[in-house]
């Protein structure tokens, strides 16, 4: 459902996913350090170093091995977004506090608890 509704977000914007959660989103609440994807974060050199990966321990070898970053394309409504807790801090102050870039409406239809049920 997620990718469903990036797709539809991305026609009635003209723009993709990632730019529009940036201009709506990310800027009015100053999340300057946040990417939609590791593609996005790592095209700046001085980000490289601070780009976290995951690991695996190798009990063969008693070593863990760096496992490569996910392309989350495929899934990017449902959560392909690169940040730092600071980053982070911003939308959840927002969220707590009821202020920044979303209207209580919306903060409303975030918070509603949905569910498919089948029979």
């Amino acid at each position: 459902m997620y990718m469903v509704v990036s797709h539809a977000l991305e026609q009635i914007e003209g723009r993709t996913l990632g730019e529009t959660l940036k201009k709506r989103i990310w800027d009015p609440l100053g999340m300057d350090d946040t990417y939609f994807s590791v593609t996005d974060a790592s095209r700046d050199p001085s980000l490289r170093p601070r780009l976290m990966q995951g690991y695996t321990w190798d009990t063969d070898t008693d070593t863990y091995i760096a496992e490569p970053y996910m392309n989350d394309a495929a899934v990017t409504g449902a959560g392909a977004m690169v940040s730092s807790v600071l980053e982070y801090t911003k939308w959840l102050r927002a969220m707590i506090y009821q202020n920044g870039p979303i209207s209580p409406q919306g903060r409303a239809e975030l918070l509603k608890p949905r569910t498919i049920i089948t029979n």
